[in-house]
């Protein structure tokens, strides 16, 4: 399903379970058919510390009401290209180091678990690979948290 971010209600979604739609995803139009490794210096990472303990459904609120005006909410299609190309990915992108081994959640996706529930996609990296997984949306954002956000 391809959704703006500012369209979506995420709280909504953070109750929202049905086993039988596993696999139901959602794409951010804004962010489809972009070339990732050509944007590499236009990747913004906000500090949302003063979020800690927050759900994920309130973090993406913050970020839709006070980032989306400058900058695009990635999703899957970014999450695939850092698990696809983990070369590629900027070890320093605008002063950020995405191979930190801190959580990057795309939060221009949702994602279905088996269990029905929307999840929002995240890649950890060590430096020489990338982790993919995922947390629901009523998980608490911690400092090992971070949204990885593009300016164009």
């Amino acid at each position: 399903m391809v959704i703006e971010p500012k369209a979506e209600d995420y709280k909504m979604r953070e109750s929202d379970s049905d086993e039988s739609k596993f696999g139901e995803f959602t794409v951010n139009p804004d962010t489809q058919g972009l070339d990732w490794e050509a944007l590499k210096d236009k990747i913004f990472v906000p500090d949302l510390t003063a979020l800690n303990g927050k759900p994920l459904s309130e973090v993406v609120k913050y970020l839709v009401d006070n980032f989306s005006d400058k900058y695009k909410i990635p999703g899957i299609e970014f999450w695939k290209f850092m698990i696809e190309n983990p070369d590629k990915v900027p070890a320093d992108a605008s002063g950020v180091n995405l191979k930190d081994g801190n959580y990057y959640f795309n939060f221009g996706s949702l994602v279905r678990d088996s269990d029905g529930r929307w999840y929002v996609p995240y890649a950890n990296g060590d430096g020489s690979e990338w982790n993919r997984n995922a947390n629901w949306l009523s998980y608490s954002w911690n400092s090992h948290c971070r949204v990885v956000l593009l300016e164009i």
